[in-house]
């Protein structure tokens, strides 16, 4: 009967308009849609949603690993800060740059636009020796960009110009805290003395990879490696 007929025709309208929403698809297109689509056009407008959908997923999937990777940064920061370790040279290449701190934070924006920073390349600064043991707070820096190795495959040969590996020698390894203010770390001050009661020398530069932010205290946290002896 007609009566059956208008309800069965609004509830499929409804179901597609539910359909093309969950799409996020504009009420104006729906519109058209419904009223001029045919079933190439409809054919088209699917293809075309199902590959801006799989973009979509894509960076998500890029956005999740990147969450995880923060809450393992977390993790590392609560068990290392304060303990250290020997080590040798940290698996990443590093790119320094000359500009000062307005470029740097162009160049940096530069690289988000591209969409490569968060989750290839990682804020690193690079300090003498006389600032390491100077204890100097992280201000005075010279600042750069690092890429763990693996995942150099992901970056075109003109991303990695410049790019250079860490010296192979012996570094102490411990994480510490800024808050870019103080005229001497603390924490750094705490692995000099290690290095003291170690009776290691430092013969070359510090590196420090940025991990995660601790908005409570206002630290940024670094992960460090001090060039020193051998101790053999």
């Amino acid at each position: 009967n007609g009566y059956r007929n208008y309800v069965y025709e609004d509830t499929i309208a409804l179901m597609e308009i539910l359909f093309f929403r969950t799409m996020e698809l504009p009420i104006r297109q729906i519109r058209q849609i419904m009223s001029e689509a045919s079933l190439g056009d409809l054919r088209g407008i699917l293809q075309e949603n199902e590959q801006r959908l799989e973009k979509r997923i894509d960076e998500l999937r890029r956005l999740q690993a990147l969450v995880r990777k923060t809450a393992q940064y977390c993790a590392l920061c609560e068990a290392w800060t304060g303990r250290f370790r020997f080590i040798e040279a940290p698996s990443f290449r590093c790119k320094w740059f000359q500009e000062e701190k307005e470029d740097l934070l162009e160049r940096l924006h530069m690289y988000r636009q591209e969409d490569i920073f968060f989750d290839r390349l990682q804020w690193v600064l690079k300090f003498s020796p006389e600032q390491v043991l100077a204890a100097a707070d992280f201000d005075v820096a010279r600042g750069g960009l690092g890429v763990e190795e693996n995942n150099l495959p992901l970056l075109s040969a003109e991303e990695l110009a410049g790019f250079l590996p860490v010296k192979k020698s012996c570094y102490l390894y411990t994480i510490v805290g800024t808050r870019y203010t103080e005229k001497e770390n603390a924490f750094l001050q705490e692995a000099l003395r290690y290095l003291h009661a170690q009776n290691r020398k430092i013969i070359g530069p510090m590196f420090a990879r940025y991990l995660v932010s601790e908005h409570k205290d206002g630290f940024d946290y670094y992960e460090i490696w001090i060039e020193t002896e051998s101790g053999k």
